[in-house]
């Protein structure tokens, strides 16, 4: 009788160890099982902060990342230069710069700069499209839309275009005082100083 107690006890220890392990490995298959549902992308895609381009020598040839929240996707040349750089984020709508050179398009439209300075602008002036084009300062010097051409050099400037409605030339001279052509009439006049 005593046997058969003892070997009952060792059969309960045993059990009870079988279950354990049972438990364990029921535990880490859920854990395998629903782990991965969890973070599964939809087939084809792959989630992350940042892909890199390697070309077959190992070396970075293009990044896909996050830069202070803006998406950005930024090309590279053999030595490792950046040659393009894609940028989109609230602040500026894209950024297209390539070497030292970028083009940025803002909402209101698009421009190009050499070294950090603005030299060609095409998009929007009061509320028409408009071609400009800046000095070496970043200020403007040629502006094109479907009304005028203007061209200064501040404080003088020319504008050739329809001027109230008229096709005309108003001319700006250095101390800032005005003459407009009204081109339909051949008459020129001084215009009174602007508030």
């Amino acid at each position: 009788m005593e046997t058969l107690d003892l070997e009952v006890a060792r059969l309960g220890v045993q059990l009870r160890r079988q279950r354990l392990a049972l438990l364990v490995v029921a535990v880490a298959a859920a854990v395998s099982l629903v782990a991965p549902l969890r973070a599964a992308s939809p087939p084809g895609v792959v989630d992350a902060q940042h892909f890199r381009l390697l070309d077959s020598d190992g070396k970075v040839r293009a990044n896909l990342m996050l830069v202070n929240g803006m998406a950005a996707l930024g090309l590279l040349d053999e030595t490792g230069s950046v040659r393009v750089l894609l940028t989109a984020g609230e602040q500026s709508a894209m950024k297209i710069a390539a070497a030292d050179h970028a083009a940025v398009v803002a909402p209101f439209g698009i421009s190009f700069e050499h070294l950090g300075t603005r030299l060609v602008n095409l998009g929007a002036m009061n509320g028409k499209g408009a071609l400009g084009f800046n000095g070496s300062d970043g200020k403007p010097a040629t502006i094109l839309n479907r009304q005028m051409l203007m061209f200064t050099e501040p404080p003088a400037s020319l504008q050739v275009g329809l001027l109230k409605g008229r096709a005309g030339i108003l001319a700006k001279d250095a101390t800032g005082a005005e003459r407009v052509l009204d081109l339909a009439s051949g008459a020129a006049k001084p215009l009174a100083p602007r508030p």
